[in-house]
């Protein structure tokens, strides 16, 4: 997954998750929430001591100018926790099925069981579940009317 592909789902993004991508932008929000997500950062003011340096430390997974961008917004708050954007990520899973059932079925001609098959082993789900996912549509960010 790239950060273009989190633009798509941005809507679904919780808001912490917007909040970091506001500060540190989209491609470190995605490279943080790999790494991260669930679990809760805690930010202290001041730099850290060395004992207090996580082998996974926050400027080795997203760099260090977006660390200390966070760690100054941060600064003083005691936990901050990294979402797992579990909505988003599985909304771009479902559009990758139905792109992929798109092109075997059109591109590669096979028949709708054997692409529906296919994508039920390659994503560990239910053959059912990918029917059902085949009678959806994206989840489009809502319209806001123009005053």
């Amino acid at each position: 997954m790239t950060p273009q592909h989190l633009i798509q789902v941005q809507h679904l993004l919780p808001a912490s998750a917007q909040t970091l991508a506001e500060l540190i932008g989209l491609p470190a929000t995605l490279k943080l929430v790999s790494e991260l997500g669930g679990r809760t950062w805690s930010f202290v003011k001041g730099p850290r001591t060395p004992r207090e340096h996580a082998p996974d430390s926050l400027a080795q997974i997203i760099g260090q100018h977006e660390a200390e961008l966070l760690a100054r917004h941060f600064a003083g708050d005691a936990d901050v926790h990294i979402p797992l954007c579990k909505v988003a990520l599985r909304e771009l899973r479902d559009r990758e099925i139905r792109a992929e059932f798109d092109s075997l079925t059109i591109g590669q001609q096979r028949s709708a069981r054997q692409a529906v098959a296919e994508l039920a082993g390659r994503y560990g789900i239910a053959s059912r579940h990918v029917w059902r996912l085949l009678k959806q549509t994206d989840k489009t960010a809502p319209v806001r009317p123009l005053n």
